[in-house]
């Protein structure tokens, strides 16, 4: 056992180690792994190829924000993690713009669990309130679009059309009845 432990943990680790990046600044950095001031604010620390940020990394700017995850060509790309002070997203992104399927949470204020594309809301997904509200549909350009379930903390299941009241900064939803709630500005019941 211990044999198979080696051969499928250990070793694959030493043939795949990237060597520490050049200190001759002429140098360009191609697979390896340093660290980098940019922009006079950033950090990063992590994998360089063909002198770019290309990899996995640690992106960030002290007291605002940090990055964890993958890169491609200078921009977040692929599986990552970025927290700010009050908010996290865990997901997708492409281009440096959360993309695929990620987690976003503003604490004490609310998650949204589902897709994204270019930095949007789009596709099935979900947002979960602090009270235990969570309103579930389809996301169209960062909004809930067309038909909608929403489970109240009390667990009332209500479904129906979603509509966002630009005038009261608050969320109703239209029953089949022709009926409509009109939900806190937080999203509860």
């Amino acid at each position: 056992m211990k044999i198979l432990f080696l051969i499928l943990i250990v070793i694959p680790k030493l043939v795949y180690a990237l060597p520490e990046c050049p200190k001759d600044p002429d140098t360009p950095w191609d697979e390896c792994i340093g660290q980098a001031v940019l922009e006079d604010v950033k950090y990063y620390d992590g994998e360089w190829r063909e002198n770019r940020i290309n990899g996995q990394g640690v992106m960030s700017i002290t007291n605002y924000w940090e990055y964890k995850g993958f890169f491609k060509n200078d921009a977040f790309h692929g599986q990552g993690v970025m927290m700010w002070a009050n908010q996290i997203y865990d997901g997708g992104w492409v281009n440096g713009a959360f993309h695929g399927q990620g987690t976003f949470t503003i604490y004490d204020v609310a998650t949204y669990v589902g897709g994204w594309v270019n930095g949007a809301k789009v596709g099935q997904g979900t947002m979960f309130y602090p009270d235990g509200t969570k309103h579930s549909g389809i996301w169209k350009n960062g909004k809930l679009n067309g038909q909608v379930t929403v489970t109240c903390a009390n667990k009332e299941i209500l479904v129906g059309k979603y509509i966002f009241d630009k005038e009261k900064e608050s969320p109703s939803l239209t029953l089949p009845d022709g009926s409509t709630i009109l939900f806190k500005k937080n999203g509860s019941c």
